[in-house]
């Protein structure tokens, strides 16, 4: 049963999927790719990406016209979180298990976590070239492209971590 926020967010993602000029003068409502719980949007300049809990990626780039469903390499259809690198111009999204990058704009997916153990991803962010993920037992960072993981827990008051950011050289979660 999903809870009042997700029934909330469903509607409005599904309802306002809106288009605007970055000055905000006039919301357009532009085609949702289905109906379904999405859970975070990226953009580079020439892609729009929808992720969602139950139905994988889909991508536009006519601006919300069209979608195209891109999981190929995904081995789970729900995705947390959906993000775009400008550093290296790829796309990253994360499953409850796993951090996938994609190098061609969301046609195939790679799992770049095989030695990441955690079942319970909640966020993803990067940080030049170093990745962070934020799960329910604690916080992990990859620097060597998402090969090796190591926990960075030391000082956290619970191993429950949300969201991880970071501002200048700090770190928060």
């Amino acid at each position: 049963m999903k809870t009042n926020f997700q029934l909330i967010t469903k509607v409005l993602f599904v309802t306002y999927l809106l288009n605007s000029s970055l000055l905000f003068s006039q919301w357009v409502i532009t085609n949702a790719p289905v109906s379904c719980y999405y859970t975070s949007l990226a953009a580079n300049s020439q892609y729009l990406f929808v992720a969602s809990s139950d139905s994988g990626i889909y991508r536009t780039s006519d601006d919300g016209e069209s979608w195209v469903k891109v999981n190929n390499g995904l081995s789970s259809l729900s995705i947390g979180y959906i993000m775009y690198h400008p550093i290296d111009g790829h796309f990253y999204c994360t499953s409850h298990e796993k951090v996938y990058k994609s190098t061609d704009f969301g046609d195939s997916w790679i799992n770049i976590s095989p030695s990441l153990s955690v079942s319970d991803i909640r966020h993803l962010h990067i940080k030049d070239s170093i990745l962070f993920v934020s799960t329910y037992s604690g916080a992990y960072r990859s620097t060597d492209g998402g090969a090796h993981w190591e926990p960075i827990n030391n000082g956290l008051t619970s191993p429950h971590v949300f969201v991880i950011k970071h501002k200048d050289n700090f770190l928060f979660a």
